[in-house]
Formats: structure tokens, sequence, C-alpha cells
């Protein structure tokens, strides 16, 4: 990550230029691909502002801090920051459904559970070549019927060359 920190209106003292490179690296626990690092410390008459603007590959994003003190104007844009970092992650998570997003914490990943219909059928009572005759008129893949000659309950799949049989025991 490059980071660069720029002042304005005022001097540069190397704690503070410590300090904030510091909060900026801590940034990295939230989200791994941070390509540039910009801080802005401006002081406008009584107001110390700090501004943020990160990098990551096609994305920029943008906080900015008003505080009567230089650090605390520091850690409050880091704080935004960090809220930016978790809402994209979060819709990162969201929007691709694989799930693959550069988080430190996979531990905290969470995973969506699909939505299940239930529904309950009687199956109809037929022999084997019915069943197929059934399948072969019907738009269905499938076809689950009570096979009279095994007595017990059977799918009829279509496949690529013909159909398959699945006993149901």
């Amino acid at each position: 990550m490059q980071i660069t920190i720029t002042a304005r209106h005022f001097e540069l003292t190397d704690p503070i230029k410590e300090y904030a490179e510091g909060a900026i690296r801590g940034l990295k626990k939230y989200f791994d691909h941070i390509i540039i690092a910009e801080m802005i410390l401006q002081v406008e008459k009584n107001r110390n502002i700090a501004e943020l603007n990160l990098r990551v590959k096609k994305l920029t994003l943008v906080a900015k801090a008003r505080e009567n003190d230089m650090y605390t104007a520091i850690d409050s844009v880091v704080r935004k920051m960090e809220r930016q970092i978790k809402r994209k992650i979060g819709k990162m998570k969201n929007h691709h459904s694989n799930g693959k997003v550069a988080l430190k914490k996979l531990d905290s990943v969470e995973f969506e559970t699909p939505n299940i219909i239930r529904k309950s059928l009687k199956p109809v009572e037929l022999d084997l070549d019915n069943a197929i005759d059934a399948i072969s008129k019907s738009q269905d893949d499938f076809f689950i019927f009570k096979n009279v000659g095994a007595d017990n309950v059977t799918m009829v799949k279509k496949i690529k060359d013909g159909f398959e049989v699945i006993e149901i025991q």
C-alpha cells in the first residue's frame, strides 16, 4: 500500500505523520487490497480537517472529518473509512454469489441458506412401461410413481440417451 500524507496551512510534524500512517495501516485488517491511501491534513481557522482517500482496484473511497484537535480528526476520519469499507465488503459479499472477498477474517463470513419449497405428492400407481410412456409424452424431466410390479416408489428421469430408473426404498 502506498501512503501519502499532505499538510496544508501548517507544518507536518513527525509524531502526527507517524500517527496518521499507523491509523491508515490499521485499515488493512478490514481489507487487504488497498493500493493507494492519501491523507490530507489541513487547518482552517480553529478547525482541523482530515480527509482520507483510498483507492482499491476500480473503487475510490473518500472520508472527511472536522475536529478541534488534529489527532481526533485523524481518528474520526479513520473510523468513517472503516464503516465505509465494512459496508462495501457487505455489498460485495451479497453481490458475488461465491462469497470470495479479500478478507482477513474468513471465520466471520455468513452464508445464506437457499429457499426451500416443500411439496407433498401422492404417487400414481403404474407399471414401469406406462410410466416411461407418460414421461416421454410430457415436458417434465422426471416422473415419480408407485411401481406396482416392484411395490415401491420409483422415479424415471430423462437423460441424454434415454431414461434412468431410480427405485426409492
